[in-house]
């Protein structure tokens, strides 16, 4: 699933971002969301590969999405529902 604007693409988030995502998903002062920070690589890449077997799913129960302008990743969105989807948490880091 992507989403798209006059600006901003959003889509989903996967293992190909993990330099940037391991950039702003190790500094605790960016990222304070339900699954950061992370402290390694290794970390970060676990869990780039837990959001893409998540957006595999027919139904995901999350969804993590990369914020990109002109194709350059700027942050991330994570929206995670409760178990009925029919409420949730959002949060975002931008960079």
């Amino acid at each position: 699933m992507t989403i798209q604007t006059e600006r901003l693409v959003l889509r989903p988030l996967s293992i190909d971002d993990l330099e940037i995502t391991f950039e702003y998903a190790s500094d605790p002062a960016l990222a304070y969301m339900i699954h950061l920070p992370k402290e390694t690589k290794q970390e970060v890449g676990d869990f780039l590969r837990w959001v893409s077997a998540e957006w595999a799913k027919d139904k995901p129960g999350f969804y993590e999405f990369a914020i990109t302008l002109n194709e350059q990743q700027i942050g991330a969105v994570s929206i995670h529902l409760d178990e009925q989807k029919q409420s949730g948490d959002m949060g975002w880091i931008l960079l």
